[in-house]
């Protein structure tokens, strides 16, 4: 017998209940705990499927209790394919019939695909009335559950939301208690009433059209930020190779080449030192744009500053891919490490590099093969550019580890492109000295920025309170008195509205305000409905 039975009758629920933030897929669990369940080992069996998991609530040992960690790794589920779903599921205790000897609970859980959160649901309960009777449940049938949502998760991904920001943006909101409304794609309304705002992935309902214009054009904003005495980068457009390989000849190597026009380091390929690099690299960037870019290279780390109306969120340290040594284990036995991570597993490209051709010829400049152990805690580049999306990994600095004229520059050159969003690239060896003292650029603004999501999700958190302001909600003042009819009643519920600041009481007679209201006929006819109480 399970541990675990739910009642075969479960049903969407479009609207919100029981407080939650999503629509909610609601149905009945009954739950027989027997002498000796063991959360821990299905805590464990869950963690080995899902890594890199939150942590999950602490919860007591009881039917409540259980079902609630439960209920937890439904969702944490979704979240592992990138759907968004709210932390907040309801569980209580349903009124119990007589014929019912065992405890049946009312659930509600938060939906953002029928679909996935019904499979969720499914898998999940499977594998707590697998794993808890027991101490160690028999090998066999963890490795069967566990290719099971192996072969799960792809399907799941088929709901996961579109674009980098969109997906922690939710969350954050989520977590906030702002109200979401997903109007298209990665659109969606944060928010109710005059207070809400509109937002496209990291594009406001306010960021300029112009800006926008300006931060897809690279040529344009290297001129513009170097117009107004910001340190943009020297580059040229060349038509083709040959004049890719003239102007890398006259900046002086080692050279980038890059499309004018693309974002996440579409057809970039860095430091470049010769002829023949430039003319392959041009190859790659004409696969991506008809505009290509030559540009002097510029020593040092990327760093994303992620810049709000003038102020700074948060900055990252970009690491181009790589591997870092342990004096032990080879190039490849580190990459096959470093792909077991659980951060790495639960992202679609951090960290993820392979041995291709751009690899291998890294590792012959650096005069080392595949099966070279590399020295402990040193690094070994893979990767000609520092993208998540090529496989690079980010390091979430502090504000008070940069200098604060760094963090002047970011927020003067997301102003000079008319930004209120954006995310500004700056080149520098030492991210904590001056840009001033050592000659760091502004590779790139970004109207659209990615940036991290920071320790656990705060950067989104930081932005969407400063973007809503102090209340993203309408304010609701709701009294059900028994007696309309009570001595001074009436002016008892305008002191209350006063105090409150409300803008109206409704009574059955009517609605009594500041002023005369459109509303008092409808009062009036729906207080004659027979149906009225």
């Amino acid at each position: 017998m399970s541990i675990l039975s739910p009642t075969p009758q479960w049903r969407m629920i479009p609207g919100h209940i029981h407080g939650l933030a999503q629509p909610a897929l609601w149905g009945q669990i009954t739950v027989d705990l027997r002498p000796g369940a063991q959360l821990a080992a299905f805590e464990a069996f869950m963690r080995r499927v899902v890594p890199g998991a939150i942590a999950s609530p602490s919860v007591g040992i009881d039917e409540c209790g259980v079902l609630e960690h439960v209920v937890f790794w439904i969702g944490e589920l979704q979240r592992h394919a990138r759907i968004a779903i709210s932390m907040r599921a309801f569980v209580a205790l349903a009124t119990q019939e007589p014929s019912r000897a065992l405890p049946t609970f009312d659930v509600a859980l938060p939906v953002a695909s029928h679909w996935a959160a019904a499979s969720a649901l499914q898998w999940v309960l499977k594998a707590a009335n697998a794993c808890l009777p027991r101490h160690q449940p028999p090998a066999a049938t963890l490795d069967a559950l566990a290719a099971e949502a192996a072969a799960l998760l792809p399907q799941l991904k088929l709901g996961a939301e579109r674009g980098f920001n969109t997906y922690p943006l939710l969350l954050a909101a989520y977590r906030l208690d702002v109200p979401v409304r997903k109007l298209s794609g990665r659109i969606v309304r944060l928010g109710l009433g005059t207070h809400a705002r509109m937002l496209e992935s990291s594009v406001s309902d306010t960021t300029s059209a112009l800006g926008v214009n300006l931060a897809s054009d690279k040529w344009l904003t290297a001129r513009l930020l170097r117009g107004v005495g910001l340190p943009g980068t020297v580059n040229d457009v060349a038509a083709d190779a040959e004049r890719a390989v003239a102007l890398a000849a006259t900046l002086g190597y080692p050279v980038v080449v890059k499309p004018a026009d693309q974002d996440q380091g579409r057809g970039v390929s860095a430091h470049l030192q010769n002829a023949q690099e430039v003319r392959d690299a041009f190859v790659i960037a004409a696969k991506a744009s008809r505009r290509i870019l030559v540009e002097k290279h510029v020593d040092g780390f990327g760093h994303r500053f992620t810049v709000h109306d003038g102020q700074v969120l948060a900055v990252l340290k970009r690491i181009a891919g790589g591997v870092t040594g342990d004096g032990q284990h080879t190039v490849t036995e580190l990459l096959a490490l470093q792909l077991q991570q659980p951060r790495v597993q639960r992202s679609v490209n951090l960290g993820r590099v392979s041995l291709d051709a751009e690899a291998l010829a890294l590792l012959e400049g650096s005069q080392r093969g595949p099966h070279s152990v590399v020295a402990a805690s040193e690094f070994v580049l893979l990767r000609r550019r520092d993208n998540i999306s090529a496989g690079g990994t980010n390091e979430h600095l502090s504000l008070d580890q940069v200098h604060p004229d760094n963090l002047a520059l970011a927020v003067r050159a997301a102003k000079a492109l008319y930004l209120d969003i954006a995310g500004v690239d700056i080149l520098s060896p030492d991210i904590g000295r001056s840009w001033r003292e050592h000659g760091a650029a502004i590779c790139e603004v970004n109207a659209r920025p990615q940036f991290g999501p920071g320790a656990q999700g705060d950067n989104y958190e930081r932005m969407l309170t400063r973007l809503l302001g102090a209340s993203s909600r309408i304010p609701v003042h709701i009294v059900l008195c028994g007696n309309q009819h009570a001595p001074e009643l009436l002016q008892a519920l305008q002191a209350l509205r006063r105090a409150v600041g409300a803008q109206a009481v409704v009574l059955r007679a009517g609605r009594v305000g500041p002023r005369a209201s459109p509303y008092r006929r409808l009062a009036r006819r729906n207080a004659c409905c027979p149906r009225c109480p």
